[in-house]
């Protein structure tokens, strides 16, 4: 229930700010739903994604609605499920993608933040942040709640926030901090 309040004060706070995130928002998913989609791909989602897709099933995203209007963080969108597992069945050959990384959130230009099932942090799936074209994936975030909790605070706190001409940005030398404080033991926030 956490998830879904600190989800719901970011939509508002982009409501207030204008992008209208709530009207683009797809309707929740059943739980029976959700197991269906990951069936296809034989994958078991774990509760914090079923939760997440319980929550909305992503927005719709395609090439006539800007990012700037279906961002839930600063560049990110969350991928609606039917959309994820098209990208997942795209990107499992890529030889910089792994068979175990599931996208959830996605910038329109290649890169995601994927959840890795094949790891386990404190019992939980890290999130990767996946850069179309490095070598080198890192882990971010030590969960999914930790994300949602790293950038609930970023929106309460004024580090994310809309620019004077209209974009969401976010403060990054302070992000970092609130990233360190959810994800201690991730060394992403301390290099």
């Amino acid at each position: 229930m956490r998830m879904y309040n600190q989800l719901n004060s970011i939509v508002n706070y982009l409501d207030e700010w204008g992008f209208k995130l709530k009207d683009k928002l797809c309707n929740p998913l059943s739980k029976d739903e959700i197991f269906l989609f990951f069936s296809k791909i034989g994958f078991e989602p774990s509760a914090e994604l079923v939760s997440l897709y319980q929550w909305h099933d992503g927005v719709i995203a395609d090439s006539s609605v800007p990012l700037c209007e279906i961002q839930l963080f600063p560049g990110f969108y969350f991928l609606n499920l039917e959309d994820a597992i098209e990208k997942y069945l795209l990107f499992q050959n890529s030889p910089s993608w792994r068979e175990s990384w599931f996208p959830v959130f996605a910038n329109g230009g290649g890169d995601f933040y994927v959840i890795d099932f094949e790891v386990k942090i404190n019992k939980s799936y890290p999130i990767i942040g996946f850069v179309l074209g490095e070598e080198s994936q890192d882990i971010e975030f030590s969960s999914l709640e930790n994300m949602i909790n790293t950038y609930y605070e970023g929106y309460i706190s004024n580090i994310i926030f809309k620019t004077s001409d209209g974009y969401l940005e976010q403060d990054d030398e302070r992000f970092i901090e609130i990233a360190k404080k959810y994800n201690p033991d991730i060394s992403f926030w301390c290099d």
